[in-house]
């Protein structure tokens, strides 16, 4: 005998065995588990969407196109009472309040950063309620997310602040939805 292998032919009969045993996965590691951490990852995803949509459902957008927070008992934007300029996420509520209601038009004209979150609330409620399911993200992975996170973080505040022109401009001109 010596120490290399031997070379066999596909029809050996040594062979075959090894071939089946390694191919067939025996019944016990056919079902993995569904992970707890992840539905439990999920059910609070969807319960953060699910509120923020409940809430902007009930409340009534407002017509200024900003405001629609004043009714949860919040005091108005200091920004824009002092200044004249809103502050970045002026409008937000009212138009997350736009796209629970159904109308993604109005939401963009009112505050198109509100807008995406609304509409990302309903995407990452969705996603969420698959996971929920089925026990598995449907999502980017953690990778990706940990991966990108700067890149991520900075195109938001990039679509933030240029929303937050749009709004200045919006009230400047009397743009009102």
């Amino acid at each position: 005998m010596s120490d290399t292998p031997s070379q066999s032919t596909p029809g050996d009969a040594t062979v075959l065995p090894l071939v089946l045993a390694q191919s067939s996965p025996t019944p016990l590691t056919t079902h993995k588990a569904k992970p707890l951490s992840t539905r439990i990852w999920c059910a609070f995803m969807f319960t953060i969407c699910v509120v923020m949509l409940a809430i902007g459902f009930l409340l009534p957008p407002s017509n200024k196109g900003f405001g629609t927070h004043e009714r949860l008992g919040l005091a108005p934007c200091g920004m824009l009472r002092f200044t004249g300029v809103p502050c970045p996420t002026c409008g937000c509520t009212t138009a997350v309040s736009y796209v629970a209601h159904g109308d993604p038009v109005k939401a963009f004209i009112t505050q198109p950063f509100g807008a995406l979150v609304g509409i990302l609330g309903i995407v990452l409620g969705v996603m969420s309620l698959v996971g929920i399911v089925t026990g598995k993200w449907m999502g980017p992975s953690a990778f990706i997310l940990n991966w990108y996170w700067r890149s991520i973080f900075f195109v938001c505040l990039a679509l933030l602040s240029l929303a937050w022109i749009y709004k200045i401009v919006a009230v400047r001109w009397g743009i009102v939805v």
